[in-house]
């Protein structure tokens, strides 16, 4: 995963670059090379941010949910 990617989709969104920072997020998204690095990752985004904390679409559904899904599947959750 290149984490590069998430942090320019944050630099830009908070700049208002909607598209821009959409397409850094996305790249960010296809960066991940494995459900480990996937894992790993959601949980430390969890960690940082308190509940109410607005997630990307695209983040979400891609990353987040299928993450807590298998977790949940597995009785981790």
């Amino acid at each position: 995963m290149n984490e590069a990617y998430y942090a320019r989709f944050c630099e830009l969104r908070e700049k208002g670059l909607g598209t821009e920072a959409r397409e850094q997020l996305l790249c960010f998204i296809s960066s991940f090379e494995s459900e480990g690095e996937r894992s790993d990752w959601t949980r430390k985004f969890l960690e940082l941010h308190s509940y109410g904390y607005k997630v990307h679409h695209e983040l979400y559904t891609e990353v987040i949910f299928p993450v807590l899904f298998d977790g949940y599947e597995r009785g981790e959750i």
